[in-house]
């Protein structure tokens, strides 16, 4: 039951991430998106998936404690450029998607919990 649940996530993801990408015309012009996540392992899943359409960017990079993490102003920044935030929906990102979220109303956040 679970295994049919998560292949439906994954069918839904990539229709949404499909149909972002052909619409966009900015993806056509520049060749990619800008998208954030926020772990490392969430960037594999998702460059994989959007594979020379997407450019991802990391929020927590490796090494760091998602539960101190405080994005740094260059992140603010790229954020306001990106396209799609794909959040995971846990406990740690909750606080930080409040701050962003503040800062970049016109964001859409895409939930690949």
């Amino acid at each position: 039951m679970k295994i049919y649940h998560l292949n439906i996530i994954i069918i839904a993801f990539m229709l949404i991430l499909s149909g972002l990408l052909f619409t966009n015309t900015y993806a056509a012009a520049a060749g990619s998106l800008d998208v954030f996540v926020s772990i490392p392992p969430q960037a594999y899943f998702v460059s994989r998936i959007g594979e020379g359409y997407v450019r991802v960017h990391t929020l927590v990079g490796a090494g760091q404690n998602p539960h101190t993490y405080e994005p740094s102003p260059r992140q603010m920044m790229a954020l306001g450029r990106a396209k799609l935030y794909f959040k995971l929906d846990v406990e740690f990102e909750r606080e930080l998607l409040k701050k962003i979220k503040g800062a970049h109303r016109q964001l859409p956040f895409i939930n690949t919990a």
